[in-house]
């Protein structure tokens, strides 16, 4: 190990969907860090596509399309459902929540896309002044089923005409049993999961699919409802002190978190510092007793960047 690297020896834990960890996996490896991957949060397709495929069959009658997250992007703009209009893709007047959101649409083949410079919210959207005036305009908003319900109740109140798009779900993975289970855990079906898995770029993780510190992630990697994800290897990391930070990249993945591992994991949990890229999501955290909750910049690189200022091994 690279004892002069930034993040050398520390043992972050990674809680992103298995499909969304990779990146940020191997950039903390490059900073130094020991990641370990416990996907607290699984991303899934919608359970209702024939409302999805209803409104993407006249998603050409919209002035704007915004897309909330990355998986807003994978799962809408994949659901084989949008119009034949030649270069409809391509022309898109699309609008990204976060500067990852935007990534991911240009990679689908996006060429004009609107993002925030700054910031990584609902709030930087609605700032732009794009979106001051929309009298007569139609926005067709991509999103996960649920969720907050700011961006479209301030554009309709600009003058604009909204829809969803709810086009994936989130859930919670399922635990094995959990040590001293209590009034955070979930206990599900017995586990074999462990701490060195191969998780590959095709794979499902499934009952006896081993998530940990060694776990190697691709893009069509997935975790259901129906997964089963044991805490006891990470139970033990904390146990073995091999755990020094935990990121969570939203609200509903920290108490996810929370929820499979336990009331004995999650006091361990709440003794460590935990990193998240909003104010929001740090004030969820202390809400739900964590001491140290440390707001960083948005996205990845805020993260990373706070990781890295936290602990001062440069």
């Amino acid at each position: 190990m690279n004892s002069d690297l930034p993040l050398a020896g520390i043992g972050v834990l990674v809680t992103r969907p298995i499909e969304q960890a990779d990146g940020l996996v191997a950039r903390l490896r490059g900073l130094g860090a020991r990641p370990f991957l416990f996907p607290a949060l699984a991303i899934l397709p919608t359970a209702n596509p024939d409302a999805l495929r209803a409104v993407l069959s006249r998603a050409d009658r919209y002035d704007w399309y915004l897309f909330v997250s990355p998986s807003a992007v994978r799962f809408g703009l994949a659901a084989g459902s949008l119009p034949t209009t030649p270069g409809l893709i391509e022309n898109l007047r699309a609008a990204a929540v976060g500067s990852g959101t935007a990534a991911a649409l240009r990679a689908a083949g996006c060429r004009n896309v609107l993002a925030p410079a700054t910031g990584a919210d609902s709030e930087h959207l609605l700032a732009l002044p794009e979106f001051a005036r929309l009298a007569g305009q139609r926005v067709l908003i991509f999103r996960g089923e649920g969720g907050r319900e700011l961006i479209a109740d301030t554009l309709r109140a600009r003058g604009a005409e909204v829809d969803y798009a709810e086009c994936y779900r989130r859930a919670c993975p399922q635990a094995g049993p959990c040590p001293q289970a209590g009034p955070d855990s979930q206990a599900g079906p017995d586990s074999q999961a462990g701490p060195d898995s191969q998780v590959g770029p095709n794979s499902q993780v499934g009952p006896n699919s081993q998530v940990g510190p060694n776990s190697q992630v691709g893009p069509n990697s997935q975790v259901g409802p129906n997964s089963q994800i044991d805490p006891t290897s990470l139970l033990r990391a904390f146990a073995q002190d091999r755990i020094q930070a935990i990121t969570v990249f939203s609200a509903e993945t920290l108490d996810n978190l929370l929820h499979l591992l336990g009331l004995a994991g999650a006091q361990a949990a709440r003794a460590l510092p935990l990193f998240a890229p909003h104010e929001r999501i740090a004030q969820h955290a202390r809400n739900r007793h964590f001491a140290r909750a440390i707001a960083t910049g948005p996205g990845e690189d805020g993260l990373l960047a706070g990781l890295v200022e936290y602990f001062g091994h440069d």
